[in-house]
């Protein structure tokens, strides 16, 4: 997890990031970077729920 905010480059209408390590992650790890670390925190508690849901039987209720 990155706690500081991470440099952008302008390329074209679209931005990338300026260190190709973190430019070079999955778009989904991206996204997370963008969101924040609060943001990405919260997701994370709702994506751990979501799964916690979906592998709960109905024999588990």
């Amino acid at each position: 997890t990155i706690e500081t905010p991470v440099a952008l480059k302008h390329e074209s209408v679209l931005y990338q990031y300026a260190d190709p390590a973190i430019e070079a992650l999955p778009s989904a790890q991206k996204q997370m970077l963008r969101m924040g670390p609060e943001n990405t925190a919260a997701l994370k508690r709702w994506l751990r729920k979501l799964r916690q849901a979906l592998l709960t039987t109905p024999a588990d209720n």
